[in-house]
């Protein structure tokens, strides 16, 4: 059996929302220390795809959230 705290519920969104902000501040520092290369976008883009996924994540996952709690809703 699981136990479920509010705490916890309240409390981890935040946890993991500081824990990929604090991941991209650093991510960029070192990206901006990095010497400057020719690299196509793409290429950059492909060796930034850590990144990209967290920068875009975050969005998905709360609009695939979002659009399910008001699915349930119509059907409650």
């Amino acid at each position: 059996m699981l136990i479920q705290s509010p705490v916890i519920k309240r409390a981890a969104p935040l946890v993991v929302s500081s824990g990929s902000c604090l991941y991209a501040i650093v991510r960029a520092r070192r990206l901006s220390l990095d010497e400057p290369s020719d690299a196509t976008l793409l290429s950059f883009l492909l060796s930034q795809s850590d990144m990209i996924l967290l920068l875009c994540g975050g969005p998905v996952v709360w609009y695939i959230t979002q659009r399910r709690q008001h699915h349930h809703a119509l059907l409650d």
